[in-house]
């Protein structure tokens, strides 16, 4: 990927160039002025790469009517024709999505010119919708008028971090049942873990991947895989095994953790024990991961129900500072959206019973 680093910048620096003359600038993503939330791969100056969904990008802007995004995607699937999705919001209001589609840097309008007014200030956020598995996006800067200024988001002080699978990463959400899967019918925004993070007022990270289990990914043939959703929570980058989170970065005060519905969904199912330890040690990662100790949330459902949610409960029981919420059996025939997953009213009845449970736990 850095091997392209050198002709990506050659390329920013002809936009610049040429947009100068028009009476542009660049806000590079090294800006001190732009917040940052989730995982994000800043070590170089000039393109920062981030694959986590809901991994957000906010800064406050005054001074300019023309906001463009450079982006481009190295989408892993082809099936997804490069498709990876941005919810787009200004002073909260919630616009199009952005589509970033190209595999090579391209610049993206947020808006239409002249929907900014240079004499106001704006709060402009972006937050990555689709998932890890549908690539890594490279982030170049912003684009704006010359006499634009920035300044830093103030940010919440509390902070919580979710682990999961397609539930988390809102996998199917933007739909009705039936459907398929596409990238424009997953939506991070809308997930439980963002309206509970949103009720709460608190920073968030998200780890997820569709089809990861605890021990067993879905389909698998045996009841353990090679890579379940454990071996990728170190990473920076969910698509790069070399690249190390530090866990210094960001020490959240509470880790909700939804992981379980790929290793029963299908046969053969791994033996309680293997769930129930496995889940311990992961725990016990997350508490060395975090001197502080955070509280720790085991959800189960609403995908699954029955044996793997008394296990959940079980891990639940067994480990300190640890609390279940069951979320078994809460759907709806009108909550669910593509291949069984909740939509936007099945998230929203999670967060429901979600939200007090962790509000009183947290004392918040």
């Amino acid at each position: 990927m850095n091997r392209y680093i050198s002709i990506l910048v050659f390329a920013i620096l002809s936009i610049v160039s040429i947009t100068s003359v028009r009476g542009q600038q660049l806000i590079s993503p090294s800006n001190e002025n732009l917040l940052y939330m989730g995982r994000v791969d800043s070590s170089s100056n000039d393109v920062y790469y981030f694959d986590w969904s809901g991994v957000g990008i906010s800064m406050i802007i005054t001074g300019t009517a023309t906001l463009k995004v450079l982006m481009d995607t190295n989408t892993p699937t082809p099936s997804t024709n490069n498709i990876n999705m941005f919810t787009v919001l200004i002073n909260n209001a919630v616009y199009p999505p952005l589509n970033i589609t190209s595999t090579e840097m391209e610049s993206y309008d947020l808006v239409s010119y002249g929907t900014l007014v240079p004499t106001e200030s704006y709060i402009i956020t972006l937050i990555k919708r689709t998932e890890a598995s549908l690539g890594v996006i490279g982030f170049y800067g912003f684009m704006v008028d010359q006499a634009a200024v920035i300044v830093l988001p103030p940010s919440f002080p509390r902070k919580l971090e979710f682990f999961g699978d397609s539930i988390t990463c809102g996998y199917g959400i933007d739909a009705l049942a039936p459907c398929p899967f596409t990238p424009q019918t997953e939506n991070n925004f809308d997930t439980y873990e963002y309206i509970i993070s949103r009720q709460l007022s608190t920073q968030l990270h998200t780890a997820c991947w569709s089809g990861k289990g605890l021990v067993r990914n879905y389909d698998s043939p045996n009841i353990t895989s090679t890579n379940p959703m454990p071996i990728y929570l170190p990473r920076t980058l969910a698509n790069n095994a070399s690249l190390e989170w530090d866990f210094a970065n960001y020490v959240p005060d509470a880790v909700v953790i939804n992981l379980g519905t790929n290793d029963y969904s299908t046969q053969p199912s791994p033996p309680e024990n293997l769930f129930e330890q496995t889940y311990i040690n992961l725990i016990q990662t997350i508490n060395n991961w975090y001197p502080n100790k955070p509280k720790i949330f085991l959800v189960c459902g609403p995908m699954i129900s029955g044996a793997v949610c008394d296990y959940v409960e079980s891990v639940s029981e067994t480990v300190e500072s640890a609390t279940y919420i069951d979320l078994q059996n809460i759907l709806d025939d009108s909550d669910y959206g593509c291949n069984g997953h909740p939509n936007q009213s099945g998230h929203a009845k999670m967060a429901e019973i979600a939200y007090p449970i962790i509000q009183k736990v947290m004392q918040w």
